[in-house]
C-alpha cells in the first residue's frame, strides 16, 4: 500500500530529526524517494510542510508544527499578561526567535551534511555511488539517534538495509561507512567525533 499523506505527516512529526530529506524518509519505509518527494510536494501545498533548497540537488523539508511557532492572537495566548505588567525589554522579545534560530540551525546542518556526503570520495558511479552516499547518510543518522556506536553497531543496524552493492560487511565498512564518517567528522557543524587511537567508538556530540 502506498504511503498516504497522513502517514507521511506522522513520520515527519515523529522523526528524530526535525529537518529531513526525501531520502531520509524513504529510508524508513518501503517507498521510492520519488514517491515520497511527490507526497511532500502535495503536503507543501496544504501548508503542512515547508522546504528549502540546500544544494544543487537537495531539498530540506520540515513540518510546520515542529519548527514554526504557533501564530495565536495575543488575547488567546495561554501566557498572555496585562501589558502594564510586562517589562519593556520583555515586550521587545519575539517568542518565535528561539524556534526560528533552531529552524535555521537545523537547515544549516542538513545543508552541511548534504555537501559533505557529496564530497566524500566513495568508489563507484551512477546509481551505485548514490546508494553508497545514502549509506553514509544512514550511518550519520544512526549515530545521531544513538549518541555513540561501534563498527559492530553500524554493521548490525545500518548495513542490512544499506549494503550499497557490498557482499561483505567488512568491505562495506571500510569503503563506505568508516570512510564517510571520517569525512563527516572533519566538519564541526555535524558533531561527529571519530574514535581516537586505539579506540573503536564513534560519538555524536550535538
Amino acid at each position: 500500500m502506498a504511503l498516504s499523506l497522513d502517514e507521511l505527516e506522522d513520520m515527519m512529526l515523529e522523526h528524530p530529526d526535525p529537518v529531513v530529506s526525501a531520502g531520509d524518509l524513504s529510508d524508513d519505509v518501503d517507498e521510492t524517494r520519488r514517491h515520497v518527494l511527490d507526497q511532500l510536494r502535495l503536503l507543501e501545498r496544504t501548508d503542512a510542510v515547508e522546504s528549502k533548497e540546500i544544494g544543487a540537488r537537495a531539498v530540506a523539508w520540515w513540518h510546520v508544527d515542529r519548527v514554526v511557532p504557533p501564530r495565536l492572537p495575543p488575547e488567546e495566548h495561554p501566557d498572555q499578561a496585562a501589558l502594564d505588567d510586562v517589562d519593556a525589554d520583555d515586550r521587545r522579545d519575539d517568542p518565535g526567535d528561539d524556534l526560528e534560530m533552531y529552524q535555521s540551525e537545523a537547515i544549516d546542518t542538513a545543508s552541511a551534511l548534504q555537501e559533505n556526503i557529496e564530497s566524500v570520495e566513495l568508489p563507484g558511479s551512477g546509481e551505485r555511488l548514490e546508494r553508497r552516499r545514502e549509506a553514509v547518510n544512514a550511518c550519520y543518522h544512526f549515530l545521531r539517534s544513538e549518541g555513540s556506536a561501534s563498527k559492530a553497531d553500524f554493521v548490525e543496524h545500518v548495513y542490512p538495509d544499506h549494503t550499497a552493492a557490498y557482499d561483505s560487511s567488512g568491505g562495506w565498512w571500510n569503503a563506505v561507512g568508516k570512510r564517510g564518517l571520517r569525512d563527516l567528522a572533519r566538519d564541526d557543524r555535524l558533531d561527529v567525533v571519530a574514535p581516537g587511537e586505539g579506540e573503536h567508538t564513534w560519538l555524536f556530540d550535538g
